[in-house]
């Protein structure tokens, strides 16, 4: 497993509790990726997740137009946790530890694959370079994923998120604001967090997106900290899942939902699939299982964020749209992942059609 983030950890956990000898390799074990931490709290059942790892939650969504329009959306049957991304990592490679699995701190620098078995090359602090030999290799290290790079030659398409994290201040909700002055195509977040508030917003013009930051600073009336953070995300691009024996899962695989831009989740979703390929010992059904219980979903968020996050008049439809109970509902039991809207999720889109 390279990359000890959610995807490599739940993956290691979940195959070292196979019996399965696993080594999970992590090249920082400090590292506090950027993100809004955002978690539905039925995630925590669904794959075992420490409690002890939330340190706020939320009961209210609100979407915010150009215009100031805000919706707000409660989470009446559930609610959603925040996570602080080092402690939260940190816990699930323990729980990787606690089924059997190996940690190897270092830096994946090279592989090799034939006949199916891969061999990565590791440099580490304490013992220098090693050789690490596996039936398979998962690729779970990142949007920057040195093994997709290696083995294909590319990376995924990504744009650039920028925040900072406001002490001092508070926040009850969870708000989602949209717009060309904030976030032309994307949107910005403002999220409750262990140490006060998390601001930030994403673009494609990485040079501009430090003034769209500060125009969402300003909305707020929030003077910036100085204490900016930025990194990738990637685009769902549907291409990668495994080659030449090397399983890729998470940003590595370009795994986050269009329009929501969520990446925790279907990360440690997208490891259960290669889990259950890799002990069953069938890698085609990693692809299979993704396909089947995922593609429609990312789909259908894709064509919806082409919709509604071209302009600003086509957000403004769409916050206005969710002032309908129906929508609302409908829009929940999608966020929650409930299994009914999972398996048609063109009912989603449906509620749409008349106003696009």
């Amino acid at each position: 497993m390279v990359g000890g983030g959610p995807a490599g950890a739940i993956c290691a956990r979940l195959l070292a509790g196979a019996g399965i000898e696993t080594t999970l390799i992590e090249k920082d074990l400090s590292n506090n990726k950027p993100c809004g931490g955002g978690l539905i709290a039925s995630a925590f059942k669904e794959f075992e997740l420490p409690q002890h790892t939330v340190k706020k939650t939320v009961n209210t969504l609100r979407i915010i137009a150009p215009s100031g329009k805000t919706q707000e959306i409660p989470l009446n049957q559930t609610h959603l946790a925040i996570v602080d991304r080092m402690p939260f990592d940190a816990a699930l490679r323990t729980q990787a530890l606690q089924q059997g699995a190996h940690l190897l701190v270092g830096q994946c620098r090279g592989i090799t694959t034939r006949n199916g078995r891969g061999s990565l090359l590791v440099s580490t602090n304490d013992a220098g370079d090693l050789e690490v030999r596996a039936r398979y290799v998962v690729a779970a290290d990142g949007v920057n994923s040195r093994i997709r790079r290696l083995l294909t030659g590319s990376l995924p398409d990504r744009f650039y998120t920028l925040h900072e994290v406001i002490r001092g201040h508070e926040q009850q909700t969870c708000d989602f604001m949209f717009g060309s002055s904030v976030a032309p195509n994307f949107y910005s977040w403002v999220f409750p967090h262990a140490e006060g508030i998390s601001i930030g917003t994403g673009c494609v013009d990485v040079p501009r997106v430090g003034g769209y930051l500060k125009n969402c600073l300003a909305a707020y009336g929030i003077d910036s900290c100085g204490e900016q953070r930025g990194y990738y995300i990637p685009f769902w691009d549907n291409r990668l899942y495994f080659k030449s024996g090397v399983f890729f899962v998470g940003d590595a695989a370009a795994q986050v939902m269009p329009f929501t831009f969520e990446g925790i989740y279907y990360a440690m979703k997208s490891a259960k699939f290669v889990a259950t390929a890799i002990i069953e010992r069938r890698s085609v059904l990693y692809q299979s299982l993704w396909r089947q219980r995922l593609k429609k979903r990312f789909a259908l968020m894709k064509t919806l964020q082409g919709i509604f996050l071209r302009n600003d008049k086509m957000v403004e439809s769409l916050v206005s749209l969710h002032e309908r109970p129906e929508i609302r509902q409908a829009a929940m039991r999608f966020w929650m992942h409930q299994e009914s809207a999972l398996k048609s999720p063109g009912t989603y889109i449906n509620y749409f059609k008349n106003h696009v």
